[in-house]
């Protein structure tokens, strides 16, 4: 039953995601026809909402297939928009950077875009807006299994859609809701919900969501070891969706290998419901298919098979690398043997079932010989065997007994030691996040290793305490380091605001850099602006404590750096390059409580920040160097 469940969860995912997943890709014949429409005489040289919402419409169907893509449409948009001051048209490019920044792991940026689509649909009051974003954020947290996030904000959509008197939205996200208290164990609440996005559906006497929503059930059901209600509620979708016409009529004439693969064909042209429960129905150990066979096992094999192969020709055609369709093939490789090995086991189990049934069948046929001859003659010796017969008949049941509450435990353990791998699984991902950028961290987990990048044009902020050698002689140690402690933690804090990687800190130095792994136009904006922040913070708290803490010195400049990863024990992300060395030296130059830039960086900024001229100053092994301190 637990292989169905597998298999019902698989293929409602590929129908039944959330709104992100509805914005999955159209293919490239779209996306091309877009471009070529763009280019032409109606847009090329326009500025108006058609426009603005082409481009959205572009950074839409990018989602999935090429992200970085999308993200520089939905930002051409999202410009546009803003431009023309039209708040659908921003909020419907927030709503689609989000999407791209999803798929490209940058969450937090994910979650800004969402949060700024949120605030135009309550200014407008645009309803509709407000569910299909909650909606997204919900799923956005799912994916990350904070499922109690997810339930926050599927609650606010419940009541948007409920102010809206959007029924068919209640029947959905009450749906949701409860795969959210399934996936947290909390089988009651997960099927009281189910429960009333069922009655729901039913006073709209909408068969598809019927069937839906009755299809989740029974998953639940099952979850709670109630195989009877489980079974009932698959059946109930199954005649609901009334769509298996081909695998019955292959069944009757015994073609049950046909049956599953015209289902499959079924499923891979519409991907609906009732296909699904049809399936699943015709592999199950009362399906359609087989319920005069005892090949259960090798029904759902088969059935595993065919799911592994779809996905993977879903996945193989999507691929742009040969090196990309090597490992789906690897991996396609591996599953299909972890399959293959799961099910000989239950092969074997079935085997041994199976001679169990033949060994019943036999003491059956013993004792009614027994009965036969006693008809003859009833000596005391044939009661005597029959006495014996009836303790191993007994003997057996216990046997069965004892084996099936084993197998109950252990299947309960394995739930058990998997949400404990998948709660450490996600600690080790948050450490590794902790340590490197998502994006190098992505790499070094699929390659097992990360290549050194050059960046032509990031900022590099670099800061120092001011006579900290001194401060450190006359500060207790314990303070000393808590005080350092404090200082960095709200230094990362600030850069974090503003989209900038911290690399390291150096005894009483602080490096960041803005600009990698993902390009940043506003490099020099961010950096600047970041450090003006740590400026006022440390002068505020310096009037605060006086000595108690230190006063800072920054430094920042504009230029190339390499990065990448050094060594592999306690490895460590790094920059290296002219420009980092120019901004230790912008800092050596600056003074207590001021930000000292480099010409460069002063020539990016100069429109948006107040700079005051210093003239040009000696800097060590660079000559004579122009610099600016920042109001």
């Amino acid at each position: 039953m637990k292989q169905i469940s597998q298999i019902v969860f698989f293929i409602l995912t590929l129908c039944l995601g959330g709104r992100l997943q509805a914005q999955k890709k159209q293919g490239q014949p779209v996306i091309d026809s877009l471009l070529k429409e763009l280019a032409g005489e109606n847009y090329r040289n326009k500025e108006d909402t058609n426009k603005a919402n082409l481009l959205n419409t572009l950074s839409n169907n990018y989602v999935a297939i090429d992200d970085a893509e999308g993200v520089k449409f939905g930002q051409q948009g999202l410009a546009m928009a803003e431009k023309l001051q039209w708040k659908k048209g921003i909020a419907n490019a927030d709503n689609c950077l989000a999407a791209n920044y999803f798929h490209l792991s940058g969450h937090t940026k994910s979650l800004e875009y969402f949060a700024a689509a949120i605030k135009i649909y309550e200014e407008t009051g645009d309803r509709n807006g407000l569910s299909a974003t909650y909606s997204n954020m919900a799923s956005l947290y799912s994916r990350q299994s904070d499922y109690h996030t997810a339930l926050k904000y599927l609650q606010k959509r419940l009541k948007t859609d409920q102010d809206a008197q959007d029924k068919i939205g209640q029947v959905a996200v009450y749906r949701d809701i409860g795969l959210a208290y399934s996936h947290m164990n909390d089988f009651p609440k997960a099927l009281a919900s189910q429960l009333t996005s069922l009655k729901i559906a039913n006073e709209l006497g909408d068969k598809k969501e019927i069937a839906r929503t009755m299809g989740q059930i029974s998953i639940v059901y099952e979850d709670m070891g109630d195989y009877t209600n489980a079974k009932e509620y698959l059946f109930k979708a199954l005649k609901i969706s009334n769509t298996s016409n081909i695998a019955d009529f292959y069944s009757s004439i015994g073609e049950t290998p046909s049956a599953l693969g015209n289902e499959f064909k079924a499923l891979k042209k519409r991907e609906e419901l009732g296909n699904i429960a049809a399936t699943v129905a015709i592999q199950s150990n009362n399906g359609l298919s087989y319920k005069d066979h005892d090949d259960s096992a090798k029904a759902l094999e088969y059935m595993f098979k065919e799911a592994l192969s779809y996905e993977y020709e879903k996945k193989e055609a999507a691929a742009q690398t040969d090196e990309e369709r090597q490992q789906l093939k690897y991996m396609q490789q591996l599953k299909e043997r972890q399959i293959e090995y799961e099910f000989s086991q239950k092969m074997a189990r079935s085997e041994a079932l199976q001679q169990q049934k033949e060994q019943e069948r036999l003491h059956r046929e013993a004792i009614e010989k027994i009965n036969r001859e006693k008809n003859d003659a009833i000596t005391q010796e044939q009661l005597k065997r029959q006495k014996n017969i009836q303790n191993a008949t007994i003997a057996g049941a216990v046997l069965l007994l004892i084996i099936a509450l084993t197998a109950i435990a252990a299947l309960r353990q394995k739930r058990r030691d998997n949400i404990t791998i998948s709660k450490e699984k996600q600690r080790s991902e948050e450490l590794l996040l902790n340590i490197l950028p998502a994006e190098v961290a992505e790499e070094l987990k699929e390659k097992g290793s990360a290549a050194a990048r050059h960046f032509e044009h990031v900022t590099v902020l670099f800061t120092d305490f001011v006579s900290f050698t001194q401060a450190s002689e006359r500060m207790d140690p314990t303070a000393l380091i808590d005080e350092l402690h404090t200082c960095f933690k709200s230094f990362d804090d600030i850069t974090a605001k503003y989209h900038i990687e911290k690399i390291k800190t150096i005894g009483d130095a602080y490096l960041a850099v803005c600009g990698l792994p993902i390009a940043d136009t506003k490099n020099a904006l961010h950096v600047v602006a970041a450090a003006r922040e740590i400026r006022d913070f440390m002068q505020q708290r310096y009037a605060l404590l006086g000595d108690k803490t230190f006063q800072v010195r920054i430094g920042v400049h504009s230029g190339a750096v390499v990065a990448g990863i050094v060594g592999v024990k306690k490895f460590a992300y790094d920059i290296w390059g002219d420009a980092v060395n120019t901004a230790a030296r912008m800092q050596e130059n600056s003074e207590a409580g001021k930000v000292n830039i480099s010409e460069s960086t002063y020539e990016m900024v100069k429109d948006d920040f107040e700079c005051q001229y210093r003239g040009e100053i000696a800097a060590k092994n660079k000559g004579m160097m122009r610099m600016y301190y920042v109001s």
